[in-house]
């Protein structure tokens, strides 16, 4: 976490075990646990958004549990959402999916991500993913999350900036 960077070497080995884990879980699902501690590579902000969003897109698809690990990676989710939109989308959606109880994680996810990443999806242009995304906002609306709509509006009128996501 003190270092100011990763060496490219160093980082292909970590993507090796990653991807390695990833692997071993898919052929042995029992074996979930071994995806824990992978979100260290996504707030320690030493790695690229295009390195870890797909493998952690993959491991919240694998494990159940790390959607219940309690994770403060809401800042980085919502600001991954100028890189690929869609998958930081699908990241929220898993990480939230089945999220019925409060929590840090959940407080974290839904004020620090879901208006943003929301926002970057309505407004990337592709109709599908702005489709899928006003349907989440209005499923989270129907939750409870009655400010919603005006939070992902002021992202999109530029009211709120990436720079207003909590650090």
């Amino acid at each position: 976490m003190h270092a100011r960077g990763v060496d490219d070497a160093i980082r292909d080995r970590l993507a090796d075990l990653w991807d390695a884990r990833v692997a071993h879980v898919r052929a042995h699902p029992e074996d979930r646990e071994e995806l824990t501690g992978f979100y260290w590579f996504v707030k320690s902000g030493k790695f690229a958004v295009q390195w870890w969003l797909p493998r952690l897109k993959e491991a919240a698809q694998l494990d159940p549990q790390l959607r219940a690990e309690h994770y403060m990676i809401g800042r980085e989710i919502a600001l991954s959402a100028d890189f690929d939109p869609r998958a930081a989308f699908d990241v929220l959606k898993l990480l939230l999916e089945g999220r019925e109880e409060a929590g840090m994680a959940v407080y974290d996810l839904t004020r620090n991500a879901v208006p943003m990443v929301i926002a970057k999806a309505i407004a990337s242009g592709d109709v599908g993913l702005k489709r899928d995304a006003e349907a989440y906002m209005n499923d989270l609306g129907e939750a409870g999350n009655l400010g919603l709509q005006s939070e992902v509006a002021k992202f999109l009128d530029g009211t709120l900036s990436r720079d207003d996501v909590d650090e």
